[in-house]
């Protein structure tokens, strides 16, 4: 397993090559990536689902040591229920798609995450289609939401406040 960094770093140099290597290999989800596909990958709208989806894996990746969120790749649960990468789906008009998560910062983001970046890959020969790729650095401190999610095999679900503060104090550094 890979940290968020490490993929990141390889989804830059890389491209859709390491994309192609996530399929082949059907690369299953963990604490440090998470497959997303868009409601409808033949619009570049951020639908609410989207948003959501979006806010709630910065959510969770700002909590822990990172991840990274691959948009354009279905998943599907193998037989142990960890969700795997099964197919690609890219956006259409994935640069808009990208300028309008990059304007999500400027609205709900910070708070969360202020040094999240998003990058695209196009897809081979397709100049509209292609990826985006969202980096969220972890974070030693998680006080300034009201939100907070954790991953549940296939899902991000919200914890529960006992959790959470156990968690924190867990993870505080003495």
């Amino acid at each position: 397993m890979e940290n968020a960094e490490k993929i990141f770093t390889r989804c830059e140099q890389e491209g859709f090559s390491y994309i192609q290597q996530m399929i082949i290999k059907q690369q299953e989800e963990n604490i440090f990536l998470t497959f997303q596909c868009k409601t409808d990958c033949t619009s570049s709208v951020l639908s609410k689902d989207d948003k959501e989806n979006y806010e709630e894996s910065v959510s969770f990746f700002s909590c822990v040591s990172g991840g990274v969120i691959v948009w354009g790749i279905d998943s599907s649960k193998n037989k142990d229920g960890v969700n795997r990468a099964e197919k690609i789906q890219p956006i259409s008009n994935g640069k808009t798609f990208l300028t309008k998560l990059n304007g999500l910062f400027s609205k709900d983001i910070p708070a969360i995450q202020p040094d999240v970046k998003n990058i695209y890959i196009p897809f081979p020969k397709e100049k509209n289609k292609g990826f985006v790729i969202t980096y969220v650095p972890g974070n030693d401190y998680l006080l300034n939401l009201n939100n907070y999610y954790t991953k549940t095999r296939g899902s991000f679900v919200m914890m529960m406040g006992q959790i959470l503060l156990n968690d924190v104090l867990k993870n505080r550094k003495l």
